[in-house]
């Protein structure tokens, strides 16, 4: 094990937390996307929310091309909380020193880890960020559409869903640590830090509660940016 500046970090220095209801397609487009790593310093563990049918078959086939690190979970019930509920478990049952908690229609670029790694290796960093491409293209630049999108989400509770507005092009977000202006996918995380903070939010702005409250925390210094777009939200 390598002491750098302070951080401890292994070859295995990130666990990637996985939550997924129900889409087994975009679910096995971001693990494609972690099997490429060019650095697969990393462990998967994927947390279905509800029973689910063929997600853990699916899951368990990446199990060669992550050197058996990969795990599947999934829940007695669905909790049916943006995957709140899912993140907290996946925080809890995380042991390397990073952490980074996504969603099963998000992926990755190749380099991700790699860049991780080496920007950890030179800094105190306890949260690192990554801008992204998004397929809201205003999300984070209208009220409105932020909005909007917050009354779909709760139409979805009832079963109910409008397509209208809800997609468009793809446009790059540059993120910041606060509600409305990033994703959830956007933050690795120090994990005893994230152990220490959990996760107790239930609603839609838990993303960007999280991420005030690592700010809270910690020293700007120890906040950093990936240079570039490794990150495709969709």
């Amino acid at each position: 094990m390598e002491n750098i500046k302070g951080i401890q970090l292994s070859d295995i220095f990130l666990t990637i937390v996985i939550v997924t209801y129900k889409r087994d397609r975009q679910l096995r487009s971001l693990l494609s996307s972690l099997a490429c790593q060019t650095d697969l310093g990393f462990n998967v563990i994927v947390i279905h929310d509800g029973p689910s049918l063929g997600t853990e078959e699916l899951v368990m086939n990446f199990n060669g091309a992550f050197n058996g690190t990969i795990k599947f979970l999934e829940t007695n019930s669905r909790h049916n909380d943006y995957g709140h509920t899912l993140r907290e478990l996946g925080i809890s049952l995380t042991e390397t020193e990073f952490l980074l908690l996504t969603n099963d229609d998000n992926y990755y670029v190749p380099i991700l880890v790699q860049e991780l790694r080496k920007a950890l290796s030179k800094s105190k960093a306890k949260l690192v960020l990554l801008d992204l491409v998004h397929s809201y293209p205003d999300i984070y630049t209208s009220r409105f559409h932020l909005l909007w999108i917050r009354f779909l989400d709760k139409l979805k509770k009832y079963h109910l869903i409008i397509k209208l507005g809800r997609k468009g092009p793809y446009s790059a977000v540059r993120v910041k640590p606060s509600r409305g202006m990033i994703d959830i996918g956007s933050m690795v995380i120090f994990s005893s830090l994230a152990k220490e903070i959990g996760f107790p939010w239930r609603d839609y702005d838990a993303d960007g509660k999280l991420a005030e409250a690592l700010v809270e925390r910690i020293h700007s210094k120890e906040i950093i940016k990936l240079p570039g777009l490794l990150f495709i939200h969709n």
